[in-house]
Parts: structure tokens; C-alpha cells; sequence
């Protein structure tokens, strides 16, 4: 008896510590889901993703068929009128499998060449949104589970859930980096361009992107060709000394232009200064950073590397 007695005082004891750790607020709407209203279905799809700790599953839902559109729409409505009670103390330790990922992207206006979404992560009771914001809440899922036969599908194993860029606002929760949800870089000093200087100028802001300005410099004597394509310019981040890889935000598309300028070619002796939009990384968070522009001279691609600071 004395022993059941001691392992429900232990119990309770465990469960008062979990509760005094994390802190809750009163139920609300969350605010990051309230901005997409009055969705068209001329212009968005919604992706969902499911991962088991072995597998991650994925569907894409495009809006080839009107009545298909305005069913999804629907369910996409009501999942953004989802209420919760915004949480402090969570931590990663608190994820449990399957864990759910959830996409809405659409386009900003019809004459727009950028887009806006959101993208939500689910697991153990806890909703956790790009902004890295906590939330104790029920959504329902159920609509964005199984796919039609218009729908695009795919299952792969995956070893890392780091390593998986529709969970990345587990990187970023409760104000701090999480580590652990983060791939370390993998640049190489080799991979670096010689003679070719990168410096920052300024970080500022324009229509809601952060914007970086940049100074370069060929003091070398061949020319060095960059891209003004998102997949040639990496963004990194310094956490606890170290760099890591960060991913782009699921809800913006990679056609997203990076550098606002059509010339990307710095000739031998040239000292020009770019502007770039980090853009497809979401809003990014204080911290030190450090752009990879990926240009190719001598025959081999190589980058060119600027470090700036977000307050």
C-alpha cells in the first residue's frame, strides 16, 4: 500500500513540474493563421505532411477542378479559425510522433508576382508556427490526410527530421534556436572564391522583407559569374559558435528572386554593391547571419560569403 501511495505522490510531483515549466495563456485564435482570409482558388495550394519517425509522407493538393477547390477551401477555412492557448517553456523534447505539417500558400493579389502563407507544425497536443510561437490545441487534420486522384503523393524515409525543410519551425521555438533541428554546415574552405571580397553595407527593410546590401570586389584577374536564382544564394546561422544550414520557408516559392539586379557577372578589378532579400527565409530572427552568393570562376563554382547581424 505505502508503495502505491509513494509512486502517485511521485506521479503528481512529475506532472506539477511538467506544468510549472511550460506556462499557458488563455484560448484564442492564432493570430499567424488570421492574415490569409478570403482565399480564390485561382491562385494557392495547401501542402500536408506526415512523419512516423521513419517515413514522411506527403500530399499537395493543386485546385485543377472548381468543385474540388471550393470543398478544400472549406476545410482550409475552418482549420484557420483553429483556437489554442499560446505556451512558454516548450521544448523539443515535448515533440512525439507522427508529427504534422501543414502549407497554405497564396498569392498576394492577381497582379502579384509574390505570395504569402503560412506553414504550422503539430505534434503531442502542440501546434508551433513559423514565428516559432507554441500553441496547446486540437486542429483537425482529418481533411488533409488523404489525397485524391488529382493530388500529388509521395512517401520517402528520412533519417533526420532536421533535414526536413516542411518541419522548420521546430528550429526556431519560445525565442531560442533548438540545435538540434538544425544541419550543421557543410561548406568547405576549398569552396570558397579566391579574390573575390563580400562585406556587408547595410540591413534594412523594404515592404516587409528584410534586405541586405552588399559590397563586392574581383581583386582576382577572371571574371566570377553569380546567379540571381534562390538556389545560389544560401543563408546560414551562428548558433553556440558554430554555422548552420537554414532551409526556406515552406510557404514561399523558390522562384522568388534573390538579387534585384539583372547584371551577375563581376569583372577582374570591378567594385559593385548588390541588394539581396533573404526573402524566402521567412522573417528572420536577431541573431548573426551569413549570406552564400554561389557564383562560378575558374571553371568551378565556388561562393562568396557576407556576414551581417539581425537585431
Amino acid at each position: 500500500m505505502f508503495r502505491k501511495i509513494l509512486a502517485l505522490v511521485l506521479a503528481a510531483a512529475a506532472l506539477f513540474s511538467m506544468c510549472s515549466c511550460m506556462k499557458t495563456e488563455p484560448k484564442t485564435r492564432i493570430p499567424e493563421l488570421e492574415h490569409i482570409e478570403n482565399l480564390d482558388a485561382g491562385y494557392y495550394y495547401v501542402s500536408f505532411s506526415s512523419y512516423d519517425g521513419e517515413t514522411l509522407n506527403g500530399i499537395s493538393f493543386h485546385q485543377n477542378l472548381p468543385d474540388e477547390a471550393k470543398a478544400l477551401i472549406k476545410n482550409v477555412e475552418r482549420f484557420l479559425k483553429t483556437e489554442g492557448r499560446k505556451v512558454t517553456g516548450w521544448t523539443t523534447d515535448n515533440v512525439k510522433y507522427p508529427v504534422y505539417s501543414l502549407t497554405i500558400e497564396t498569392r498576394l493579389a492577381s497582379n502579384s508576382d509574390r505570395d504569402e502563407g503560412v506553414t504550422v507544425i503539430y505534434s503531442n497536443g502542440y501546434l508551433i508556427t513559423q514565428s516559432g510561437t507554441v500553441y496547446k490545441c486540437d486542429p483537425d487534420f482529418k481533411p488533409f490526410m488523404k489525397a485524391d486522384d488529382n493530388d500529388y503523393t509521395y512517401e520517402t524515409e528520412l533519417d533526420d527530421l532536421s533535414g526536413a525543410r516542411a518541419f522548420s519551425p521546430l528550429a526556431y521555438t519560445d525565442s531560442k534556436w533548438n540545435k538540434d533541428m538544425l544541419l550543421e554546415s557543410s561548406l568547405d574552405k576549398n569552396e570558397i572564391v579566391q579574390g573575390v571580397e563580400a562585406e556587408t553595407l547595410d540591413v534594412y527593410e523594404e515592404d516587409g522583407f528584410q534586405m541586405v546590401r552588399v559590397s563586392m570586389t574581383n581583386n582576382g584577374t577572371k571574371k566570377w559569374n553569380y546567379d540571381d536564382r534562390s538556389i545560389f544564394v544560401g543563408l546560414e546561422m551562428k548558433v553556440g559558435g558554430k554555422w548552420y544550414h537554414l532551409y526556406h520557408d515552406p510557404s514561399i516559392e523558390d522562384t522568388f528572386t534573390t538579387v534585384l539586379s539583372a547584371n551577375c557577372v563581376l569583372q577582374p578589378g570591378e567594385d559593385i554593391y548588390k541588394d539581396f532579400c533573404p526573402g524566402l527565409y521567412g522573417k528572420l530572427h536577431p541573431g548573426e547571419y551569413r549570406l552564400l552568393i554561389w557564383g562560378r570562376g575558374n571553371g568551378a563554382y565556388n561562393c562568396a560569403i557576407a556576414e551581417f547581424k539581425v537585431k
